[in-house]
């Protein structure tokens, strides 16, 4: 999946997949998706500032002036 072209320009990460490997029989196990965990709060500042550079989130910012955001963004 990792390789695969996601059809856009920015990639932002957002999903860890978890799998154990059997060096036995050389097969991968399937164990859990993670969107959080310890460097969730870290994906998630990364995620909010992709997202304030989006086109909707400037107009937004432009026309809602009370909007604050919890990051810094040009």
């Amino acid at each position: 999946m990792i390789m695969r072209d996601p059809g856009y320009a920015c990639s932002i990460p957002m999903l860890r997949i978890d799998v154990l490997y059997n060096e036995e029989n050389n097969n991968f196990y399937f164990v859990e998706l993670n969107t959080d965990g310890t460097t969730g709060m870290n994906e998630d500042r990364v995620l909010n500032e992709a997202l304030a550079l989006t086109e909707i989130m400037v107009c937004t910012r432009q026309r809602e002036k009370k909007l604050t955001l919890f990051i810094d963004v040009a």
